[in-house]
């Protein structure tokens, strides 16, 4: 038997039912890359990220590695192209 309020399908009803219940009833939310709650967006975030992996970045409702991907894209999205990987 399901919870009427588990949205996610996992059999518990938390946070992410929430995330989810909260887009069903607003606009999309941006994702939550401040991780380390330090008011900036940097590789430190990247580094929290990847050793705890406790935050819904991508706030789909699920902790995964898309998190860490969607951190990483943020955090790169100013690097100049010559900064890229494969440089000689």
């Amino acid at each position: 038997m399901h919870h009427l309020y588990d949205l996610t399908g996992d059999g518990q009803v938390n946070y992410s039912d929430q995330v989810v219940l909260h887009g069903l009833l607003t606009v999309e939310l941006p994702p939550d890359l401040d991780v380390n709650l330090d008011g900036r967006v940097n590789i430190d975030d990247v580094y929290v990220q990847a050793i705890t992996n406790g935050r819904d970045v991508n706030r789909d409702g699920i902790v995964n590695s898309g998190d860490l991907d969607t951190l990483e894209a943020a955090v790169r999205g100013d690097e100049a192209e010559t900064m890229s990987s494969g440089r000689e």
